[in-house]
């Protein structure tokens, strides 16, 4: 079952997002290699679904705040549209 989140993270330190308890798609040293083989096939995507859409931080020589948006690439695009398929009723929809 893949799952799409959204969290915050107060820095880049990786051990944040393995408390989330699911693997992220695309890691070849902390995911799972049935998801990501799965995933490659469904979506012909083999890189890391992690995606920041936006960056908020102050400018280094300013101090100004500064913020970055990133729209979604095609794979991520195709995720969003694609329809949900759920393994077992879900309690949360």
């Amino acid at each position: 079952m893949i799952a799409l989140s959204l969290h915050r993270p107060q820095t880049s330190n990786a051990p944040q997002y393995g408390a989330l308890r699911h693997p992220i798609i695309g890691d070849t040293t902390h995911g799972d290699l049935r998801h990501n083989c799965g995933f490659a096939a469904a979506f012909s995507c083999r890189h890391l679904m992690l995606h920041a859409c936006r960056l908020a931080l102050s400018h280094s020589v300013t101090g100004l705040p500064l913020v970055i948006d990133a729209h979604w690439d095609e794979i991520w695009q195709q995720l969003a549209d694609a329809p949900i398929r759920l393994a077992r009723p879900s309690p949360y929809i």
